[in-house]
């Protein structure tokens, strides 16, 4: 059937007759619409066959590579790929029948799901054989698994390898099999369950990559919802199938909701807002995620590394867990390096010049290293015979791989995904919710050493400094912004800005919880006179 309705040719629309001017174009006593029909009867009849004729093929493939897939996940124990599964699509399998599964949405997650489970277990337990498999399921299902997802599960099995490589104490294989993972998983932010793969990458100390890829993500999903493009993984978007589905495209598939067990499909529990039981998903209908979405994973990753406490609700294994279990130390690293990240994203400026910087750096390494390594050339034959009391070689430093130094610094991709405006322009709605979690947090030295521009902005609005100067009233989380602006100010040394805050808070007019003592206020107008002075 497929054969021939690919062969068939598609009939021609006759032309219409032709009328008199003025004559035709209207027929006396009937309604607009039943003229329209009566014009355009034959016309349009042949295109309304076209288009079931299209639909029809595209409904005959989705169906025939959804048998394709799910031949290959009853080979690999499809019950115990089920177990894997969310309750709720353990739910909806129940209830599912091949056409629901190959052409609607739910089908759509349902099927995601499942590739998920297959190609995690795979790369957990079977390693060699994620390759054979990631090539059959493209070949027999493109529409289910396509290049896109045939990256991002290259990126998961590189992630194995770091994990094998850190078990055997090989931290520079580690680290270059998470870098050339990272870069790959750049590469298709939208193809996978985001969840299991940052709760991943924290276990791998990657932090880094816990700002990096949430703002692909983000990069992703604006382009995508600025384009329209709702054409799902089986190829059909909200208006129903059409011809589209049958181009062979798998189309911009969005972060996944499935976990593995680094996450089980939750961001970091029911703290969130944002972090729903279902993560982030834009398979068949449903649309791509918001970038909201996407900086909530970051957000997460900050709460666990600086309270060193999940979200209420986490999962064992999801990213909340996994930051939360590191240790003191680890988690202050961690912090730092990802806040640095965000700092780099949020300015095109210090993206770039990171990464002049680091490039400078990898090519000193390399010279360093070449020079390490004639050296060591020329004094081989001192040290071949392994005296007793004769020095070792001098140690040849291994320069940064392409891939280290590739993700080593924000990307272009990166840069975009933190520039989202969310509709309202200035491109700081992360960087701005980056600032409310520190505040909430109570991290005031991290946020003061972030970049000051939209800083400055921020604390002004928040802490209403307009009012404040104006003798108006202010909230006590108002005046807490004021108290850190007027700390950013006075670490800038801009003592100018810095008194004028301090007198408006000494001036402030405050009641209730809110009531300012007198010793308060002499000492913030105390605080005001020092830095006018």
């Amino acid at each position: 059937l497929e054969a021939f309705l690919s062969q068939r040719r598609p009939r021609v629309t006759p032309p219409a007759p032709q009328t008199d001017a003025g004559v035709g174009s209207r027929v006396v006593g009937l309604a607009p619409a039943r003229q329209r029909r009566r014009m355009d009867g034959p016309a349009d009849a042949l295109r309304a066959e076209e288009r079931s004729i299209a639909s029809l093929r595209s409904l005959l493939r989705r169906t025939t590579e959804a048998v394709v897939l799910l031949r290959v996940l009853q080979e690999n124990d499809f019950s115990r790929l089920v177990g894997r599964l969310a309750p709720e699509a353990r739910a909806q399998l129940m209830l599912m029948s091949l056409r629901r599964f190959a052409s609607t949405a739910e089908g759509a997650r349902l099927a995601s799901a499942l590739v998920e489970a297959l190609m995690g277990h795979f790369t957990r337990h079977n390693l060699p054989a994620v390759d054979a498999l990631a090539a059959r399921l493209q070949a027999g299902a493109p529409l289910f698994f396509g290049g896109e997802e045939r990256t991002f599960y290259r990126g998961r099995e590189l992630l194995q390898a770091a994990r094998d490589a850190r078990d055997q104490r090989d931290p520079e294989g580690a680290a270059e099999a998470t870098a050339e993972s990272l870069g790959l998983l750049l590469s298709v932010p939208l193809s996978g369950d985001p969840t299991s793969v940052c709760a991943e990458l924290a276990d791998l100390r990657c932090f880094h990559g816990l700002v990096a890829l949430p703002l692909a993500a983000a990069a992703a999903a604006t382009g995508v919802a600025l384009a329209g493009d709702d054409v799902g993984s089986l190829g059909y978007g909200g208006g129903g199938v059409d011809a589209d589905a049958d181009r062979g495209g798998n189309g911009d598939r969005a972060v996944g909701v499935h976990g593995d067990g680094y996450g089980n499909g939750a961001v970091g529990g029911g703290g969130s807002k944002y972090a729903a039981a279902g993560g982030l998903g834009m398979s068949g209908t449903s649309p791509p995620p918001q970038p909201a979405e996407c900086f909530e994973y970051v957000c997460v990753a900050l709460r666990a590394l600086a309270t060193g406490a999940a979200d209420s609700g986490a999962p064992p294994g999801s990213l909340g867990a996994v930051c939360a279990s590191l240790s003191a130390e680890e988690r202050a690293a961690g912090l730092a390096a990802m806040l640095q990240r965000v700092a780099q994203a949020s300015s095109p400026a210090a993206a770039t010049a990171a990464t002049a910087a680091m490039r400078a750096a990898a090519a000193n390494l390399t010279a360093a290293a070449a020079v390490a390594a004639q050296a060591a050339t020329a004094s081989n034959g001192r040290y071949s015979g392994g005296a007793a009391g004769v020095d070792s070689p001098l140690y040849a430093p291994r320069p940064p791989s392409a891939a280290v130094v590739a993700v080593a610094v924000a990307t272009p991709v990166e840069v975009a995904g933190a520039g989202h405006d969310g509709g309202g322009g200035g491109g700081v709605v992360f960087i701005r919710r980056v600032y409310a979690e520190l505040v909430a947090l109570g991290r005031d030295e991290e946020l003061l050493s972030l970049p000051a521009g939209p800083l400055e902005a921020y604390l002004a609005e928040c802490g209403a400094f307009t009012i404040a100067q104006q003798g108006g009233a202010l909230t006590q989380e108002q005046a807490r912004h004021l108290e850190l602006l007027a700390r950013l100010y006075a670490g800038r040394e801009r003592h100018g800005l810095a008194a004028q805050v301090f007198f408006a808070l000494g001036e402030r007019r405050a009641a209730g919880a809110g009531a300012v003592s007198l010793e308060q206020r002499a000492f913030l107008l105390d605080l005001a006179l020092r830095h006018a002075r």
